[in-house]
Parts: C-alpha cells; structure tokens; sequence
C-alpha cells in the first residue's frame, strides 16, 4: 500500500509565512523551523493522548509515530459505530476515507480494523459514474479519493474523473451539495488529490482550480494570502497543500504571490 506523504501539517504550522516574498533559502529555514516546532508539539502531544482524528494525522504527518500513542486506538475504534458500516445509505463517506487514510499511516491494515473491512465499504459504494452513494459533496468524494489512494484501488481514477468534473464554472470546488459557493479551502484539497492520483490526466482541472486560486490572491501587509472573506491559518494551509504536490518548484519561486499594492 501506498503511504500518504501528507504535507497538512508542515504548512499548517507555517502559514504566518503565506508567501511573503522572500528567497527560496528563507523559505527552507522557516520551513525547517516550523517543522521542528511541529514535532515537538506532537511528540508532546502523543504522550498526552490524542484528541481527534487530525490530531493522529498531523502526527504521523510528521513522522511522530502514532500506532501506540495514548488515545489513538481508541479514537479509531469509537468512531466505528458511527460509521453505519452496513447501511451504504448512512456511511458517513469523508470519515471513511480519512479512517482509511489514518490507519495506513499507523500501519493497520484498514481491511480489519476491529473486524470492520473499510475498504470495501469504501469501494462498494462507488457508483460506475465515479459517485458515491451518500457523498454529501465534493468535501466527501476528496476524502474518498485520499483513501481510494493510499490503498492503490482499482476505483481511485474512477472517482478521480468524478471530482475532476465537480468544479463549478469558475474552477472552484465547494463543500457542502447543499451550498454549492465557492470555497477556497475545498478547492486547495481537490488540486492536492487530483494531483495525487494522476497529475497528467488531471491537469486541466488542476490548472483551472488554481487559476481560480490565483483570481482570489490578495496582498494585505505584503503577504500573498488566498481569501474570499477574509484568510485564517486553516484556509493558508489547505490552499498551500494542493499548490505543494501540484506546483512545488512554483510556489518556492513565488508564482502565487499576489502583486504588491499600488
């Protein structure tokens, strides 16, 4: 099985850089920086107990082992039953596909996680248009798609093709099927997954969504931040994990930034 070289928490924890415009070495010394600071907390943090899903997820993003951390089993064994694993009309879809996303990352075998087969939950509710049944928006086909990755499925470009052709006319990609507006965050997810599981067959979706990226870049405090309604850290770091895995050498040589106010 593939391992998901996530890139969330890396850039999570160094979003007051957004893009400033500074040299690509500047770049590489706070990176560095911001990462060792994200170890540390983790490490710390796995001692502890783990809260949440993406508390295991940044972790292991990390690369501070979460397979025996305080806490970590049992978050994953709570949220079993919530799953409604037998109910293909119940299945909460962007749980699913992050659960399988998580116990790869802590080395189970997401086949038989307390006698539960995630994944063919997961690829039994695959539709042959590439939809999945209960998918509440795009937000669910995205954590569908990392999941249907790292386990290499067969059905990975089937929903591949789907999400490629969700974007709205502007490029964009939306949450929530009942509120299809634009959303900055959601798009920076979807540019990461198509370029994950095919870079190539994807590109003309994946250019049309940064394009969109790039028309919402504003400069405020001479910092390039990707906005609707005002950025937050949360919205810097999903925008950054998509330009990372689809663009790397453009965004360290700033092709994003916003141009300086007049």
């Amino acid at each position: 099985m593939k391992k998901y070289l996530s890139c969330f928490l890396v850039f999570l924890m160094t979003l007051s850089l957004s893009l400033t415009q500074v040299s690509a070495s500047n770049y590489s010394d706070k990176l560095t920086n911001a990462y060792n600071k994200a170890v540390s907390y983790y490490q710390s943090k796995r001692q502890t107990g783990f809260e949440s899903y993406d508390d295991i997820l940044a972790s292991e993003s990390v690369g501070v082992e979460a397979d025996e951390a305080l806490n970590a089993q049992d978050l994953l064994t709570e949220e079993l039953p919530y799953l409604h694993l037998e109910d293909r009309n119940k299945t909460n879809i962007g749980t699913l596909g992050k659960m399988i996303v998580l116990t790869c990352l802590m080395g189970k075998d997401p086949q038989n996680i307390d006698g539960q087969n995630l994944v063919e939950a997961l690829e039994s509710r695959v539709q042959e248009d590439g939809s999945i049944v209960n998918s509440t928006g795009a937000n669910n086909d995205i954590w569908a798609l990392y999941g249907l990755y790292v386990i290499n499925s067969d059905k990975q470009q089937l929903v591949g093709n789907y999400l490629a052709q969700e974007a709205l006319d502007s490029g964009a990609y939306w949450f929530s099927s009942s509120w299809k507006s634009a959303d900055v965050d959601t798009t920076g997810w979807a540019i990461e997954a198509l370029s994950l599981v095919n870079k190539t067959a994807y590109q003309s979706s994946i250019q049309h969504a940064i394009n969109y990226i790039k028309s919402v870049t504003k400069n405020e405090n001479n910092q390039s931040v990707f906005t609707i309604y005002g950025g937050n850290a949360n919205t810097q770091g999903c925008v950054l994990e998509g330009l990372v895995v689809a663009d790397r050498e453009g965004l360290l040589n700033d092709h994003y930034n916003a141009p300086h106010a007049a």
